[in-house]
């Protein structure tokens, strides 16, 4: 079976409490790492149950980010938070490589996807009529395709499940699920944003 063939729309009952996840193509999982501004002496592998144990530890509110690679994607794992979103690591990591990024957390549903060193589309899942970016319409078949509806038309599928299988349909994007909750991946604490 193919690493892809989880794809990613499990990840809402895995990590209930949320997630994020940046993928960068062409990138090495420490390059990734480090452009999200985790520290060189912090690195480490850890499981998840380590990560998450050590981040709701961290005396310095830092967030821990897990890291691998599948296929040309690396990608970067946080449970519950979205540092991607809270730092300038999106803008670090899309000045080097593509980038699609997809986030859900208590407060915060959100895609983006970047390259050449620009946001090309980005927007709420609940809203996919209020996108943002250089070229907000660049996925627009795919939005459909995966249940994310534009013009006020209703959808059936919950928004963060249409935002993941947007990921799958339009980037080939998938994680191995048995990586991600049990195996051990390289991860690095990145300082909180003031």
């Amino acid at each position: 079976m193919s690493p892809l063939a989880d794809g990613l729309t499990w990840l809402p009952s895995s990590f209930p409490q949320g997630f994020s996840v940046l993928f960068a193509r062409n990138l090495e999982p420490r390059r990734l790492l480090e452009l999200m501004g985790c520290e060189q002496d912090s690195f480490e592998v850890m499981d998840r149950d380590d990560a998450e144990e050590l981040q709701q530890e961290d005396p310095e509110g830092r967030s821990v980010l897990r890291a691998g690679s599948v296929g040309e994607w690396a990608f970067a794992v946080q449970s519950w938070g979205a540092h991607v979103l809270e730092s300038e690591a999106l803008d670090d990591v899309r000045a080097v490589t593509e980038t699609v990024v997809v986030v859900s957390t208590e407060t915060v549903p959100w895609f983006a996807y970047a390259k050449d060193g620009r946001t090309l589309c980005s927007f709420d899942p609940g809203l996919p009529d209020l996108r943002d970016g250089s070229d907000p319409d660049i996925l627009l078949a795919h939005l459909d395709a995966s249940g994310l509806r534009v013009g006020g038309q209703e959808s059936n599928v919950p928004p963060v499940t249409a935002m993941l299988e947007l990921a799958e349909r339009a980037f080939g994007l998938g994680l191995p699920r048995r990586v991600i909750e049990q195996d051990e991946l390289l991860a690095g604490l990145a300082e909180a944003t003031p």
